[in-house]
């Protein structure tokens, strides 16, 4: 499994950039921060029709999967974005390992059922 710890200032400034909000990068927990229902249609667009390096790439997941679970608190669960997601982070092996080492083995999430059906995790043993 791959290990992700967070964007790299690059990344989530670009990021950042993409769905026009102003940040350093350096935030801590940036993706928690700068969470919003609002930019997920941004955000799965950008991911389906873009082209991104592997950190850009992870960064607009991380903020993606951090803007899901706020939806999912607000009390909406929005089947259409839960299914888009999971198509396109389906796509990408490397960045779902990531996204699956930071939210589940990291203990990251709030909705760990959420996220274990977005990401495709069954039983899942954290290793650490």
């Amino acid at each position: 499994m791959s290990e992700y710890y967070g964007p790299t200032v690059k990344a989530a400034k670009m990021a950042s950039t993409l769905i026009g909000i102003t940040t350093s990068g350096k935030e801590q927990d940036w993706e928690i921060e700068f969470a919003d229902p609002e930019i997920i249609p941004r955000l799965l667009n950008a991911l389906e029709l873009r082209k991104f390096d592997d950190e850009a790439k992870t960064a607009l997941y991380l903020l993606l999967l951090a803007s899901l679970e706020l939806e999912f608190s607000s009390g909406k669960k929005n089947q259409l974005h839960i299914v888009k997601t999971k198509e396109i982070i389906d796509g990408d092996k490397k960045s779902l390992e990531k996204m699956q080492f930071y939210w589940i083995n990291l203990k990251k999430s709030e909705h760990q059922s959420l996220m274990k059906d977005i990401l495709h995790i069954q039983n899942f043993n954290s290793s650490i």
